[in-house]
Parts: structure tokens; C-alpha cells; sequence
């Protein structure tokens, strides 16, 4: 981990390392380290880590740091989103504004001992890049498969950083100049080796989340009852869950690297770790940006390339409010169309929920049958039209006939033709005759 401190324009690197490599030791009834000078309070919260103590909200979020004369008080707004860090002895206030998908949009900053305020960076995501502005000057962020920072380069393809990190985020080696930094999915913060997620805050340093998971665990994957391990201890390909909402599809014909898990008394094959667990993609770690999730004419995409398969989580299920359900923009063909998901058509599809769109039915139609809409004529047009879905017109998505995935829009026949118009959507298993046997009769649903 290095320290940094801010110029108006650049986060500029100090070349000697700030925190040592660390030797853990840990309790076995609660997984809470036990080297000298780690302590928790009663709510599992770590209150000291050797090199710095926090004291946390009611809502479990650090809302004071300090080290070794460098202290920080951390602001939220009402979705728990960490959008303003004060900081000292030489006050600064940064503020971070944050867009309707939770996305930092740039750092904002009020500095009197340097008589400097005003925009340091702003932030843009733009086909899945990152761009970073600030100043005069306009730089890429380059990403690896967890979501860490690799490189920035200028337009023309310049290196302005190269980074390679730890697993667990902190960095090993470094030239140039850093603009920001994305670690893990999660936003650098200056001065601080925590990273805020939308539920609590990974320490870099420590290796680990620095509350409990509010999820408790699950009995189908071991390694979450662990309430402070980060990715399952496999930062190597996963960003860490806080909430279980999405399995992802085996990809195998012979389901080899899978698990078989029941949802919703449907079984189901998924993708597995070496150990045979199931793996997890929450909808919470989404709503922060630990992973990535998109609406497609495949369906559920998360990650660029995993199919989602949406299950109701009872756990998920806090204080009477349920975290399952995700709201997610359509790409590819079904871009400019958003999404609700909710349920999984009682375990007979991969995902359900209803569609948006900002237009009329008729513009709707018309976009759905030039993006390469099909229905089954003889049955959408019968069972579902009459029984089904009455008073609808069906469109779907997939390749026709193949075993692959079937997103299917249910577009009802409304007089009215409002705007934005919507209706139900959700994903089949398949684009073949054994969806018909799935839906009706639960069979052939594997």
C-alpha cells in the first residue's frame, strides 16, 4: 500500500511503502483477528487494526478514522453511498456526486490552505470504459477481470499509469502518475486505505471486510458463514457478494465444474467453484458496482459473459425490506429498453420482471421486430395469447430452436398506448419445444 497525497489535477504517488505486510492470526468462534492491537466492539465492527481505529454509525459505517495524525470523517447520503470524506490535519473536504446507478461521477474539492476549489476529476463510463477528466487533460481507465485498475492512457494511447495489484487490492508496482483507481470494483479513497461499498468497507491492509457480512451466510456455500471474508478468498476471479441474489449458468454440456442447487423445487445446474459450492452474485454487490449486469438478447449478463439465474433469497430479507429485486438497463438489441427482475416464474425460468420502455407500444413493436423478434406461431398466437398471457402480443429473443436462453417481452394490447409503455419480461431456459413442458408441466426444466 503506498500513500498519496492530492494536487489539483493528479493523485501523486510517495515511493515508500505506508503499511507493512501483515501475519494473521484469527478466532475460531467469530474470525476475528487476534494479533495485538486488533479489537472489535460488540457488533463484530473493527474498532483498531495496529495502524489505525474507526468508530462507526448506527447504520455499521465508519464515520471516523485516524492514523498516525491523518484523520478522516467520512459523510453518507440516504442510500448509504459515501459521497464526502473530511480530512486532516491540513483540512480537506472531497465530495463525490453519484449518479442514479450509485456510480461516482467525480471529486469535488475544497482545500483553504492551498486557496483551491473546484473539480479535481470527473468520471464517465462510456461503452463499459472509464474515462477520468481532470484539468485539461482526459485519460482511459483500463480494468482487469475482478475490476482493478491496470493502466490510464491518454487518447493517443500514451501510458500516463501502469499498476499491477495484490489479490486483495493493494498495490505491488507502480510507474507514472495515478488520475484515480478502481480496486476491486470499488473506489479508491484518498488518504484511506478503506474502500466503501454500499454496505460496509473493505481495508486492503487487512485483507478483509471490516464489519460482518448483514447477510449472515448460507449453508449451500461454507465460506460465507465466515462473516469477513473477502470473494470467498478467491480475489483472483470474483468480486465479493454481500447478499445471495443470482447463480450463473453451467456453461458445460456435461456438467462438469458445476453444482446442482433447487430453486423453487426446480433443479438446476450452475456454476460451481473447485470445491463443488455454488457460485453467487448478489444483487446488492451490482447496486455497488463490485459486478456488472446487463439485459441482453442472451438474457441476464453478468460480467460480460455468465448468465444470470435470479433466486429469491430469504435472507435478503432485511427489516421487512427485500434486497432480491435488481433494476438493470438493456443492452445489445435491447438497448434503450430497462428492466425490473423479481422472480424466476416460479423456478421455471432464469429470471422475471416486467420491461420499460420511452416510447408507445407501437414504436416498441416496431423496435422489437427490427432488433430480430420472432414468437411461436402457432402457440403464442393460442395458449399464450388466450391463456397465459391475455391480452398480449409476444415477442422473444435467442436463437430459435437451440437450447440457449429466450428472453420473452409480453406486450400487452393496451388501447391507451402510453409513454413510457411497459409490460412483463423474463428469460426461458430455452428456445426450444421443451420450454412449453417446463412451464406447464415442470419437466425438462434441467
Amino acid at each position: 500500500m503506498l500513500a498519496f497525497i492530492i494536487s489539483r489535477n493528479s493523485w501523486r504517488p510517495h515511493s515508500v511503502p505506508l503499511f507493512p505486510a501483515w501475519a494473521f492470526s484469527f478466532g475460531a468462534a467469530n474470525n476475528h483477528i487476534t494479533n495485538t492491537g486488533f479489537n472489535y466492539d460488540a457488533a463484530g465492527d473493527l474498532l483498531w487494526d495496529g495502524g489505525s481505529t474507526y468508530e462507526y454509525d448506527a447504520e455499521g459505517r465508519v464515520k471516523h478514522s485516524y492514523s498516525t495524525g491523518q484523520w478522516q470523517y467520512p459523510m453518507y447520503n440516504a442510500l448509504g453511498q459515501r459521497v464526502e470524506d473530511y480530512q486532516g490535519p491540513d483540512t480537506l473536504t472531497l465530495t463525490y456526486p453519484v449518479d442514479i446507478f450509485g456510480q461516482r461521477t467525480g471529486a469535488f474539492a475544497q482545500w483553504p490552505s492551498q486557496n483551491w476549489t473546484g473539480w479535481n476529476v470527473y468520471w464517465s463510463q462510456i461503452a463499459g470504459q472509464r474515462l477520468n477528466m481532470g484539468g485539461s487533460d482526459a485519460y482511459i481507465d483500463h480494468s482487469d477481470a475482478v475490476g482493478s485498475t491496470t493502466m490510464e492512457t491518454d487518447p493517443a494511447g500514451g501510458v500516463q499509469w501502469d499498476v499491477t495489484h495484490y489479490p486483495w487490492g493493494r498495490v505491488f508496482q507502480e510507474t507514472g502518475i495515478r488520475q484515480s483507481e478502481v480496486v476491486m470494483g470499488l473506489d479508491w479513497q484518498v488518504n484511506d486505505p478503506v474502500l466503501p461499498s454500499a454496505t460496509r468497507e473493505f481495508n486492503f491492509r487487512d485483507y478483509r471486510w471490516m464489519a460482518p457480512d448483514p447477510e449472515g451466510g448460507h449453508l449451500e456455500n461454507p465460506q460465507t458463514l465466515n462473516k469477513y471474508t473477502y470473494a470467498g478468498n478467491n480475489p483472483t476471479s470474483r468480486n465479493d457478494p454481500s447478499g445471495l441474489d443470482f447463480y450463473l449458468s453451467c456453461q458445460s454440456s456435461d456438467h462438469s465444474g458445476c453444482a446442482q442447487v433447487e430453486i423453487d423445487k426446480s433443479k438446476v445446474w450452475v456454476q460451481a467453484d473447485k470445491k463443488g459450492n455454488a457460485t453467487i452474485i448478489t444483487s446488492d454487490s451490482i447496486r455497488a458496482g463490485e459486478n456488472r449486469a446487463t439485459v441482453s438478447e442472451t438474457g441476464v449478463v453478468i460480467n460480460g459473459k455468465n448468465q444470470g439465474i435470479y433466486f429469491d433469497n430469504p435472507s435478503s430479507i432485511r427489516n421487512g425490506v427485500d434486497t432480491n429485486p435488481l433494476d438493470l438497463l438493456g443492452s445489445g438489441d435491447f438497448n434503450g429498453i430497462s428492466f425490473h427482475l423479481d422472480a424466476n416464474c416460479g423456478g421455471t425460468c432464469l429470471s422475471e420482471g416486467t420491461f420499460s420502455f420511452p416510447g408507445d407500444r407501437s414504436e416498441l413493436m416496431g423496435l422489437l421486430k427490427e432488433r430480430g423478434a420472432w414468437n411461436y406461431e402457432w402457440s403464442d398466437m393460442t395458449l399464450d395469447e388466450w391463456f397465459y398471457h391475455r391480452h398480449s402480443t409476444q415477442f422473444r429473443f435467442g436463437v430459435e430452436g437451440s437450447a440457449n436462453p429466450s428472453p420473452h417481452f409480453v406486450v400487452p394490447n393496451n388501447p391507451k398506448n402510453t409513454i413510457p409503455f411497459g409490460g412483463e419480461f423474463h428469460v426461458d431456459r430455452t428456445a426450444n419445444g421443451t420450454h412449453l413442458g417446463c412451464a406447464v408441466f415442470k419437466t425438462g426444466c434441467l
